[in-house]
């Protein structure tokens, strides 16, 4: 309001100024146009939430290969994503809550199936005169709400801290938020690509890591033996180099979103003594989604992600999930004064 107000100041002056030599030669007076820059970002907070709920059953009676049965699936979501802007200062939050439990004609209960929740913020600055690179700094957390249970068709033989357990159908592997993953780095971004279309963040520097897994347990089962195996998860904190590309973008006016993410890690300090060298011990995480929204209730997500920490599994953790859901969204951005 102090700006506008100053530029009708300024330009009633001007009128005023002028209004007297043009009336004296009585000539028409034309006064300069000015023009203003529109910022490439407006200053204020962009908002996206999406709530989702899916429920899946399916059956099958006297099919080859097949169990009879009913399979049914309880599915939820929640997704955030924010940003802020203020000149050269991009503030980027994200958070993510994705539940799920099945119950299959194989185990007769209902096991979960999908439990992460994960908040991530990022700060950028836009260098002036060269905004699409600077510096930034970024944390980040990711764990389970739940306990993790492993439940088989009928009763097996754990093995565990090299116990033989009595025979059972389930064991308990880890507590309510536990394992965590946490993550803080900092270093220096490059934004090649910035559209609606398709955005392009690069990101190099150095970062530390911290998995709190004390009393957590992940199957590692040798298939040579009768027994099912089970290792013990410990805490530990790493720090590193650290790069990131991330590739995301919207479509049809938001309706359709989109990205892809990769990210390494190769750490150069261990908290906990390991036979594997810095390159055998790289961290990796491959991630991508795509979302789109049907109508006002319903919407189709799909969410894929690769998990490689040697230190707690050497081998690849996958998830994905499919959901047609039915539920809420909300956007909302700044407007231009």
């Amino acid at each position: 309001m102090k700006l506008r107000g100053l530029r009708v100041a300024v330009g009633l002056a001007a009128v005023a100024g002028a209004a007297s030599p043009a009336l004296a030669l009585e000539t028409e007076y034309v006064p300069e146009e000015v023009t203003t820059e529109t910022p490439d970002h407006l200053d204020g907070w962009s908002h996206q939430l999406d709530l989702g709920a899916a429920l899946q059953v399916g059956g099958s009676h006297s099919v080859a290969g097949q169990t009879d049965g009913t399979t049914v699936t309880l599915s939820a979501n929640i997704a955030y994503a924010g940003s802020m802007w203020r000149g050269s200062h991009e503030l980027r939050l994200t958070g993510l809550l994705s539940e799920a439990v099945s119950r299959t004609p194989v185990v007769d209960d209902m096991v979960k199936s999908a439990d992460v929740l994960s908040l991530e913020s990022v700060y950028f600055f836009h260098v002036p005169g060269a905004p699409w690179i600077g510096p930034y700094v970024r944390a980040s957390g990711r764990t389970s709400i739940f306990d993790g249970v492993d439940v088989r068709s009928g009763d097996v033989v754990y093995v565990r801290d090299g116990e033989t357990l009595t025979p059972r159908d389930r064991l308990l592997l880890t507590r309510s938020f536990a394992p965590t993953y946490l993550k803080q780095s900092a270093g220096v971004f490059a934004r090649p690509q910035e559209a609606t279309a398709i955005t392009v963040d690069i990101r190099l520097g150095a970062g530390a890591r911290e998995t709190l897994a004390d009393g957590s347990y992940v199957v590692d089962d040798d298939g040579a033996t009768a027994e099912i195996e089970v290792k013990a998860l410990q805490t530990y904190m790493q720090a590193g180099a650290e790069g990131a590309l991330e590739a995301y973008g919207t479509a049809d006016e938001g309706a359709v979103s989109y990205g892809a993410r990769a990210e390494v890690m190769i750490p150069f300090y261990s908290s906990v003594e390991t036979d594997l060298d810095a390159i055998a011990a790289t961290n990796i995480e491959i991630g991508a989604n795509f979302g789109a929204r049907l109508n006002d209730w319903a919407s189709v997500q799909y969410q894929l992600g690769l998990l490689r920490v040697p230190q707690i599994l050497e081998e690849w953790q996958v998830t994905n999930s499919l959901l047609l859901s039915f539920g809420y969204s909300y956007t909302r951005t700044p407007s231009a004064p």
